[in-house]
């Protein structure tokens, strides 16, 4: 068993299979970039234009925006965009632990097989995304009231930029009690979704139905969840490096790129387009490296769950073009929600009031 070693070995371990099945993640990945921008750009863009029709104003600032998603319309847009999020997620990482178990059981990791085996579970893996949410909500709304509630009676008396440049000690209070609140939020999450972590492999690949899967996985967890949380937090330090570093290459040779193309802005725009480019790329390939090897290392806890019957059949001859067609139409349908949201925007003049919220008084 891959965990047998400790949680160090097994999340390097974890890292190395990944690292030898890249390419079927890195389309894993590609698909769950492709639907999350078709999916959410268009909706994100149409929120923002009815937060801007609601208010009466040409514009909103900032501040405007965060009350708007505080209002309970704002609330169930960010609550929409949260679920389709997750949903997707969900889909990516399974679709990464069926190459996983692809290739451990039967020695084929192709894309096209891992989603064949996927889709006929597509029903029980959507049921169980929307159990999952509903089940962080419940346990996230009451300290996500609790913190709104010490945010608007402690810090809504004046303009927010006052508070953010002075630092009042009101300011403070409610930052420390807010944080509180947030930390304790975590700890609980943190402890349920270590018990719920053998959920999703159970319910593709155990035929276990997704209602059953959280106390099943539970049931499993016991006396593991401490190994798992210390793998976790190690395989999440691990992709913090890997992001941090390529980030941390790309924004230097951008610098040097931009120094050396000087005043010539044909050849800056030319550098930074290709700067871009490869910081796509960079995060595409180090994008799914990461997810797969929280695939395996949830896979291998789970103990490699699978039923025989499982076998690699080579995916249907028609997965492949319809899996280009519905790439092709979830871009058509982004271009297209982008285009109305544009059309439905608001007028081009804008007239900008300045204030004193971030000076060294207190509003007027």
């Amino acid at each position: 068993m891959l965990m047998a070693s400790g949680s160090r070995g097994g999340v390097f371990a974890a890292y190395d299979t990944a690292r030898r099945l890249l390419w079927p993640l890195v389309l894993s990945q590609l698909t769950f970039n492709v639907l999350l921008a078709a999916v959410l750009g268009p909706f994100l863009a149409l929120t923002l234009r009815a937060a801007v029709a609601l208010s009466g104003e040409p514009a909103l600032a900032d501040f405007d925006i965060a009350w708007f998603l505080l209002s309970p319309l704002g609330f169930v847009a960010l609550l929409a965009v949260a679920s389709l999020a997750l949903a997707l997620g969900v889909l990516n990482l399974g679709f990464m632990m069926s190459v996983a178990l692809n290739d451990r059981m039967w020695g084929t990791h192709r894309f096209l097989d891992a989603v064949g085996t996927v889709l006929p579970r597509l029903g029980r893996l959507s049921a169980f995304a929307a159990l999952l949410l509903l089940r962080v909500l419940a346990l996230s709304l009451p300290f996500l009231l609790l913190a709104g509630w010490i945010y608007a009676t402690r810090l809504t008396a004046f303009d927010i930029n006052y508070y953010l440049s002075q630092r009042p000690p009101e300011f403070v209070t409610a930052v420390l009690l807010i944080g509180a609140v947030l930390a304790l939020m975590a700890l609980v999450l943190l402890r349920k979704l270590s018990g719920w972590a053998l959920a999703l492999p159970l319910v593709l690949f155990s035929g276990i139905g997704a209602r059953a899967s959280f106390a099943a996985s539970r049931a499993r967890m016991r006396g593991r969840r401490l190994r798992l949380v210390w793998a976790v937090l190690l395989w999440a330090a691990l992709s913090a490096i890997l992001v941090g570093v390529p980030f941390a290459v790309m924004g230097w040779i951008s610098e040097t790129a931009a120094g050396w193309a000087g005043d010539d802005l044909g050849a800056l725009v030319r550098v930074l387009l290709i700067c871009v480019a490869l910081w796509s790329i960079l995060s595409l390939v180090v994008g799914a490296w990461s997810s797969g090897a929280l695939a395996v290392l949830l896979m291998a806890q789970a103990d490699w769950p699978g039923d025989t019957r499982l076998a690699a059949r080579p995916a249907p001859g028609w997965l492949a073009p319809a899996l280009i067609v519905a790439a092709g139409v979830a871009v058509v349908v982004a271009g297209l929600g982008l285009m109305a949201a544009d059309a439905r925007g608001p007028a081009d003049r804008v007239e900008v009031i300045a204030h004193r919220g971030a000076a060294g008084a207190r509003p007027e």
